[in-house]
Order: structure tokens, then C-alpha cells, then sequence
């Protein structure tokens, strides 16, 4: 099921990749655990949005990719806020 996509297309994949190693990289170890999770989930969900072919099994399916890669960043996201907001003074 794999579609042949435009030049302009790749090149905006590309450029979202590079944006979100220099995110990942540099730009979230500033912050706590909670925000890094949550950043990283985004960054995901947004790849996944941007280019499904690269994460569609052989059947042609999003579901591995949704079950098994987005449902657990998004879950450690919300473990994580839910840790740091009951950790804060009230």
C-alpha cells in the first residue's frame, strides 16, 4: 500500500524530522520529565499524521502503529502530569 508522494511532501517530512530532533534534543531537557513526555508524544502523533505509509504494517494497517507506539507515549504522558501535579505544593 505504499503511494508515491510528491517531492514537496518529502521535503516537508524531512524538515518536520530535523525540527523535531533539534525539539527532542535541546530544547525539552530544560523542562521536567512531564513536558519532555508530552512533547515527544506530539512529536509523534504529528509523524505519524504526516506520513502513514512509513508506519503502516504489511497489511496495510495504522493500528500496530497507534496501539503500540502512540497509546503508550500518550499514557506516560499522563502518568507523568498527573506524578507532577500531585507533587506540587498545594
Amino acid at each position: 500500500m505504499k503511494t508515491a508522494t510528491s517531492p514537496k511532501r518529502q521535503l516537508g517530512v524531512a524538515l518536520f524530522n530535523l525540527m523535531s530532533v533539534v525539539v527532542v534534543f535541546l530544547v525539552l531537557p530544560r523542562f521536567n520529565i512531564a513536558v519532555m513526555l508530552t512533547g515527544c508524544a506530539i512529536l509523534a502523533t504529528i509523524q505519524v499524521q504526516l506520513s502513514p505509509d512509513i508506519f503502516r504494517s504489511r497489511s496495510g494497517s495504522l493500528s500496530l502503529a497507534i496501539w503500540g507506539l502512540l497509546a503508550p507515549m500518550w499514557i506516560a504522558a499522563l502518568v507523568a502530569i498527573a506524578v507532577t501535579l500531585r507533587a506540587l505544593p498545594s
